[in-house]
């Protein structure tokens, strides 16, 4: 059968799991395959993207003639005057597509200028139907409060999921929950007190919250709402929160838990004391993705999380595992598939990893960064020995990320005690020569943020025979875990399973 003679809907479903670059070359084949290359469906993921330098009448002009659909719209401003007649030429588009377009993303990146409000509502009120609406200032810019005075914050009733900087956040004049009073997925960053409030109006219908705040002051009036119906929540600080010797924050804390049972991902990016964990395990059963910091005793720490029998993704960052391990062979976390361990302190390497091992028999992907002693290049080499030697059964992604020390290539042949391992990542400041006598056959997919010359490339190919990818870039496992969820380590990217937690659009 000819691919011709195939019905547009199929051609449509073939070309939509082709990169943009690629669909673009099928569309010049035929005057059929283009328009199935850019229909409705193919292009529901391709954003309409326009930048206010560049955007001349001509230029919308034409986009505006175009019969191609779109589902998302990304504009740019970039420079201090968008002109009447530019802004009229971009209301046709946007009027063109009112009945397909869902997403707004709304970038502010005029240096020396602040965040024009009154610009953004006038673009955001064409898009009758918007369900997602993204704002970013490229610029950290502090808006002013008389700014907002002389503009009603207009509502978006249809918006379901919203990301908002600080420089609206902070607004004494700027309400979110009249912005989106039906959001349900929340994404801000913001200092002090006043959107707490926004928030708490907010707080029964929402989904997922994403905080991320730069000041002293607690998550109190979080603590104080009641978010039944919360299944991702990540909130993120750069100072203690629940330390304080009175222990009211801390109870404040465990009443709020008990009313999110419906939890599945839970971000604590501030100390969390032990019994606090020990709180969340029991009220969160359904738990499977977790991110915890600044832990004093990472033993018990696995010994708490055990009772999450769907533990599935593990986060751990500024944590001590001593010496002192628990030799208990009772201790496992079968359900869990990936470990990242970020600044972490070791005093017995070797037998840490062999523990780990042990206690996490189906341990599918493992990232470790920082080794803590970051001037101490015999210690650093000693940790990737020992992580290297122990035998992950499971273990098919490990991704290394150093910027401390060389990388020590000889020490590659131990990753043959890896039987399953296929993908690999480094991230370091340098590499040793490749050793000419080390084959790894198992590794199909690897991703590199080393220098390397052309003779390291060659020799990289003749130690990895199996490799089907290679990347020379690559991303810390803990800046991308989701396009489409908050937070989901089996996203594919560069050819390998990535996570995120900076960028505030891709968490939605």
């Amino acid at each position: 059968m000819n691919i011709n003679n195939l019905p547009i809907e199929i051609l449509e479903r073939i070309f939509l799991n082709l990169p943009l670059s690629d669909r673009k070359n099928v569309s010049i084949v035929c005057q059929r395959w283009s328009h199935a290359a850019f229909s409705w469906p193919c292009l529901g993921g391709v954003d309409l993207s326009i930048n206010s330098s560049v955007c001349t009448d001509q230029a919308l002009s034409t986009i505006a003639s175009s019969q191609r659909g779109y589902r998302n719209v990304r504009f740019r401003i970039d420079q201090p005057v968008f002109g009447a007649c530019q802004e009229q030429a971009l209301v046709r588009i946007l009027h063109k597509h009112r009945h397909s377009l869902e997403r707004l993303l709304f970038i502010w990146a005029v240096e020396g200028q602040v965040f024009d409000v009154e610009t953004f509502f006038r673009i955001a009120r064409y898009i009758p139907l918007l369900k997602e609406l993204c704002i970013e200032d490229c610029m950290n810019s502090s808006t002013e409060d008389g700014l907002l005075q002389g503009i009603p914050i207009e509502s978006f009733k249809c918006v379901e999921k919203i990301v908002v900087p600080s420089c609206l956040m902070n607004n004494t004049h700027f309400d979110l929950a009249k912005l989106a009073p039906h959001a349900n997925h929340v994404c801000v960053e913001f200092t002090g007190r006043h959107p707490w409030e926004a928030i708490q109006r907010l707080s029964q219908q929402l989904l997922s919250l994403r905080i991320a705040i730069a000041t002293a002051y607690s998550f109190r009036p979080l603590w104080e709402s009641k978010p039944t119906r919360l299944q991702k929540l990540s909130l993120s600080r750069n100072c203690s929160e629940l330390m304080e010797s009175s222990g009211i924050k801390f109870e404040e804390a465990c009443n709020f838990f008990p009313s999110c049972g419906g939890l599945t991902v839970l971000e604590l990016n501030f100390h969390v004391p032990n019994r606090l964990l020990e709180i969340i395990t029991v009220c969160c059963p359904r738990l499977k993705t977790l991110l915890v910091c600044d832990i004093y005793d990472g033993w018990q720490l696995l010994r708490t999380l055990q009772r999450l029998e769907n533990l599935t993704y593990l986060t751990i960052q500024e944590t001590t595992f001593d010496a002192k391990h628990p030799n208990d062979a009772s201790l496992r976390l079968s359900a869990l598939e990936y470990i990242k361990l970020e600044s972490i302190g070791l005093d017995n390497d070797l037998e840490f990893f062999n523990r780990l091992a042990q206690y996490i028999p189906n341990l599918n992907g493992l990232q470790f960064s920082n080794y803590g002693k970051f001037n101490d290049a015999q210690y650093n080499a000693s940790v990737l020995k020992s992580l290297f030697c122990a035998r992950f059964s499971n273990l098919e992604l490990l991704i290394l990320d150093d910027f401390s020390c060389v990388f020590p290539s000889h020490m590659l042949d131990h990753l043959n005690n890896q039987p399953r391992l296929k993908e690999l990542g480094l991230r370091f400041c340098d590499i040793s020569p490749w050793s000419r006598t080390i084959t790894i056959p198992s590794v199909r997919k690897m991703a590199l943020e080393i220098p390397l010359t052309a003779n390291r490339e060659r020799n990289l190919k003749n130690v990895f025979p199996s490799l089907t990818q290679t990347v020379y870039a690559i991303e810390s496992l803990s800046e991308r875990i989701s396009p489409s969820e908050f937070y989901n380590p089996t996203n594919k990217r560069i050819g390998l399973r990535s996570t995120s937690t900076d960028d505030f659009r891709e968490h939605f």
